[in-house]
């Protein structure tokens, strides 16, 4: 009887057990958990010549959720790291067919203070938010975050750059505790859950020309010898941007002619291509234009004046205005 008793019971607490086994465990072993992203930071279209720094700004949205049945307060860590690409000359890389343009990204509108990650050597002070989460509560915010792409980069040629940050360069760090402080370094199961971040630019061909004054000097007689002069036209284009430069034939021109208009009427001269005088430079693309591809620094190129032989006109200062064309 005794023993048929105790069989039972040993029947009993294994039955308990193995419910014991199948009752369902939590999903994951943190109390609260957060989750983060950003919005897509796009620089737009820029000219990588310019010395001229381009700025935008993007959003990071954030919340964190508790699901236990216990009030913490939160120390909340929001990382961006170095990037894929690493850092060159202390700057963040965006990739192109150019090679990398430089970027940073801050806490500040001032761009004064980088937005680091505790993994980071260079900059490991990553954004923190600091708050009270109640049992089974969801707390949430936004924060500003400030970019800036450097200018003065002649190397970049065009098309389309872009780099995506993913875990770990993205990534949740912090501590939760019910007294004292928090630290950053800790990691927990929503270390991951800062969504992927896209920087991107654009670069297009684009050029910008100037150009120098041409002065025949001072002529006495025009019949008896030609005027020479030379000025320097000079294009600044984007890497690898194929370029042709322009003249036209001024404002007093007839036909071909050009002239320069003084008190005595009209001086006829011409502009060349070469130094011997024998190429007329025109505006006629690929014909009787100068050619090149951009390098992205400034390129000069010389024109060649002459005033032919002609009749004296009346003494005085003749002028002409030339419109500089660059195709691209």
């Amino acid at each position: 009887m005794n023993a048929h008793r105790i069989y039972r019971t040993l029947q009993i607490l294994l039955f308990l057990a193995a419910c014991a086994l199948l009752l369902p465990r939590s999903a994951h072993a943190d109390p609260v958990l957060c989750q983060a992203s950003v919005s897509s930071m796009n620089f737009g279209t820029i000219d990588p010549s310019q010395p001229g720094n381009t700025d935008v700004a993007a959003t990071l949205n954030w919340s964190c959720t508790s699901y236990t049945n216990t009030n913490y307060n939160a120390h909340v860590c929001f990382n961006i790291g170095n990037g894929p690409l690493g850092l060159n000359g202390g700057n963040r890389q965006i990739q192109g067919p150019g090679g990398n343009l430089p970027f940073q990204v801050y806490v500040n509108a001032a761009r004064t203070s980088v937005w680091g990650a505790v993994s980071s050597g260079t900059y490991p002070n990553p954004v923190v938010r600091d708050f009270y989460i109640g049992r089974f509560d969801t707390v949430s915010g936004t924060i500003p975050v400030y970019g800036r792409l450097f200018g003065n980069q002649p190397a970049a040629t065009s098309g389309t750059y872009s780099t995506t940050f993913s875990y770990p360069d993205v990534e949740i760090t912090g501590q939760l505790y019910t007294y004292g402080s928090g630290s950053c370094g800790q990691t927990g199961d929503d270390a991951g859950n800062f969504a992927n971040w896209t920087t991107s630019a654009t670069v297009q061909p684009a050029c910008t020309v100037t150009a120098t004054d041409m002065n025949f000097g001072n002529a006495g007689l025009l019949d008896s010898a030609v005027h020479d002069g030379t000025s320097v036209v000079s294009v600044q284009c984007v890497n690898g941007t194929a370029w042709k430069i322009g003249l036209d034939n001024g404002l007093h021109a007839v036909g071909s002619t050009r002239r320069m208009q003084g008190p005595g009427g009209f001086v006829d001269y011409e502009l060349y291509r070469d130094n011997g005088r024998s190429l007329r430079w025109g505006n006629n693309p690929g014909v009787d234009t100068v050619n090149g591809s951009g390098t992205g620094s400034a390129q000069n190129r010389t024109v060649y004046g002459r005033v032919p032989t002609q009749i004296t006109p009346s003494a005085g200062t003749y002028s002409d205005t030339i419109t500089v064309t660059v195709t691209y």
